[in-house]
């Protein structure tokens, strides 16, 4: 991940509870599919074999209905939902621990189209979804949310339509290191053309996504010029002024073992 910061936190105990697969497959499109993404971290991991464990059967019952365990383009939520799909039933231990890795690669590589394409044309190797939007394919707020449709089994929402659209719209006007313009000129072409077989009005919505993007990426020229001269103290001083809550004050670590001791002699 290159050069990170390991944020190691206390969360409260809860007691084990049993969950419906329905009810988590429910949840997680509600949540992905929702502007700004506002969902509760002790629910979107429940059924997650990132933060739990499959049973032998259940990996076995996966591989036979989707090919592998870990299915398209995001494999901790694709695999999930596709267990979601099979399982019978689930039990939610909430977590006394908690330990959150972010560095410079968490998110930034999505935004660069070569990366995109390249990682969906290795998971097309065991399946391709249909895009809920026809020809877009340098979006991965809709390749993320074509996958999860096409795993849970769920429609899109109606009421959720414009907002796939508008998140489409910000990833593509965001997207960097486009091969030629031809290909960003077809990308936003498919984009408008769905728009106008749905909506006529989301051409609006669609022109708007496109001056936030521009503010991000200045934001982002500013923020960079400001770690050339400050260093990544910068990344602290944002934290403070954005207000990022914290139990522990977010810093480097070694190693994760070193973050553990680091929470073990918090007071």
């Amino acid at each position: 991940m290159g050069q990170g910061v390991l944020h190691a936190a206390r969360e409260p105990y809860g007691e084990p509870v049993s969950v419906s697969p329905e009810e988590i497959l429910d949840y997680l499109l509600a949540v992905y599919s929702a502007a700004g993404f506002q969902g509760n971290h002790l629910l979107e991991i429940r059924g997650s074999i990132y933060h739990g464990a499959f049973s032998s059967a259940l990996i076995e019952a996966v591989r036979a209905r989707f090919g592998r365990v870990f299915p398209l383009l995001a494999p901790d939520l694709n695999a999930q939902c596709a267990a979601m799909q099979v399982a019978k039933s689930v039990v939610h231990v909430p977590r006394p621990l908690e330990m959150r890795l972010e560095g410079p690669s968490n998110g930034v590589a999505m935004k660069r189209v070569p990366h995109l394409w390249s990682i969906q044309r290795e998971a097309a190797r065991w399946g391709r979804s249909r895009p809920l939007i026809p020809g877009v394919s340098a979006s991965s707020t809709h390749a993320l949310l074509s996958d999860l449709v096409e795993i849970s089994g769920r429609p899109l929402p109606p009421d959720r339509v414009a907002e796939l659209y508008r998140r489409a719209a910000y990833d593509l006007y965001r997207a960097e290191d486009w091969p030629d313009r031809a290909s960003r000129r077809a990308q936003l072409a498919a984009l408008y053309e769905g728009a106008a077989r749905v909506d006529r009005s989301l051409g609006r919505v669609i022109a708007r996504e496109k001056w936030k993007a521009h503010g991000a990426r200045l934001k982002d020229q500013f923020m960079t010029r400001l770690r050339r001269r400050l260093g990544r103290r910068v990344d602290g001083l944002w934290r403070r002024i954005i207000r990022v809550p914290s139990t522990l004050r977010m810093r480097p670590f070694d190693s994760a073992l070193g973050a553990l001791a680091a929470l073990d002699s918090a007071k």
